[in-house]
């Protein structure tokens, strides 16, 4: 038991570095660290699967992605309308 928690906390503290450095790279189109996206959605798979019952964490985390899937999605929209021309 003591093993799955410390790597429940390890994937959160790497999964909370993953995901600043996501919204970083997406918003100041910057940095070195390339496919900061798939790091973060690995690191979401090894919480849910090291923690069991879905709990308020995993939640919080799935709406991270829904509300960066829209910030794309708006983002895209605006680029191909030339809002910003």
């Amino acid at each position: 038991m003591r093993v799955r928690k410390t790597i429940h906390f390890t994937a959160v503290v790497l999964w909370l570095i993953s995901a600043s450095y996501l919204i970083y790279k997406y918003s100041l189109n910057a940095g070195y660290w390339d496919l900061p996206l798939y790091t973060s959605l690995v690191l979401f798979l090894i919480i849910i699967i090291s923690q069991k019952p879905f709990t308020k964490l995993n939640l919080w985390i799935f709406f991270f992605y829904i509300a960066f899937g829209i910030w794309i999605l708006v983002d895209i929209f605006l680029m191909m309308t030339d809002v910003f021309q």
